[in-house]
């Protein structure tokens, strides 16, 4: 546990200082405090810096560790308000080439997509069901998990960041770009971000799904490049990407956008047949009309892969091993 106290000023408020001094930083799990591996750089009313001497990584699935940091808003000597907020320690990198990269180290993602919902049950699942989901993915050996297509329950980023399981995180901006429903967007991308900021299992922020569907117009890609830029302005930790629907040209303006690419394919119902999962770059390459490109896949029938790029189209994309 790392405690810091800071000592109320009549200018801010109990609740302005536990929001603003927890902003900006991953931290994880058990740390002695009387240990003193923790140094204080600099400090100002609302912000401080400081560093973690002999530091534990959080690295995924193998050693998630946590930290914990504890704020106390202290008034003549007394407590009146504190914040605890955990958070991991870790880095992360995507080459074209080589890959997503953990701590230095290649980490090849291969995972799942997953809808907090049940049968009979719909969104009213209790913290039972988000665990037992979190087990069925580690059983299969996942080691990654997207969280399609909402802002989940945040018991869930909790269990993702104690299982060490690497997260795609996106807002609900499906299918159809509706022009009423820009502001949304901005809306629920930047509660995304703020809401879910400490949590170092989460690498990536994801723009929309499939938003094509609907064709393509300049106030789309305009919708795009704000959530991008605004991501990158509450985060410059983290990169963004953007789940492409199977028909979409890899040329589309559209995947100029985010960081990195994805594409969801569907075969025996996107296009081509089912007996095409088999061999399915091939064929997505001639849906496409490229012989052989070097495409991996986010959502194949069902089964959703995180990650996915075309180095065709952008230099800075990430290839997921399967």
């Amino acid at each position: 546990m790392l405690t810091f106290n800071i000592l109320h000023n009549n200018a801010y408020t109990a609740g302005d200082f536990a929001i603003c001094g927890t902003r900006g930083w991953f931290f994880d799990a058990e740390s002695d405090a009387d240990k003193k591996v923790v140094k204080v750089l600099k400090s100002q009313p609302l912000s401080f810096e400081f560093e973690i001497e002999n530091v534990n990584l959080w690295d995924g699935i193998e050693n998630p560790y946590l930290y914990t940091l504890r704020l106390n808003l202290v008034q003549n000597n007394v407590v009146v308000d504190n914040k605890d907020v955990r958070f991991g320690v870790r880095t992360f990198s995507v080459d074209p080439e080589k890959g997503f990269f953990l701590n230095g180290r290649s980490y090849p993602l291969r995972g799942v997509s997953r809808h907090q919902d049940r049968y009979n049950m719909g969104w009213a699942i209790t913290k039972k069901e988000h665990k037992e989901d979190m087990e069925l993915i580690k059983e299969v050996g996942a080691n990654t998990i997207r969280l399609a297509h909402y802002q989940h329950d945040q018991y869930f980023y909790d269990l993702c960041d104690e299982y060490g399981v690497v997260v795609w995180a996106e807002i609900p901006f499906i299918s159809m770009f509706l022009p009423k429903g820009r502001e949304n967007t901005v809306s629920q991308m930047k509660e995304l971000v703020v809401q879910n900021y400490n949590h170092p299992s989460i690498v990536v922020w994801g723009l929309s799904n499939e938003i094509t569907m609907g064709g393509e117009n300049e106030e789309l890609l305009a919708n795009h490049r704000e959530l991008n830029e605004l991501c990158h302005s509450l985060d410059k930790t983290r990169l963004t990407t953007m789940a492409q629907v199977s028909m979409l040209d890899q040329h589309s303006e559209m995947n100029q956008v985010s960081d990195i690419l994805s594409y969801n394919h569907y075969f025996g119902w996107y296009g081509g047949d089912v007996e095409d999962n088999g061999v399915s770059i091939v064929v997505f390459g001639h849906l496409h009309g490229y012989v052989n490109p070097k495409m991996l896949y986010n959502e194949i029938n069902g089964v959703k892969y995180y990650l996915t790029s075309c180095d065709a189209v952008k230099n800075k994309l990430v290839e997921i091993k399967e």
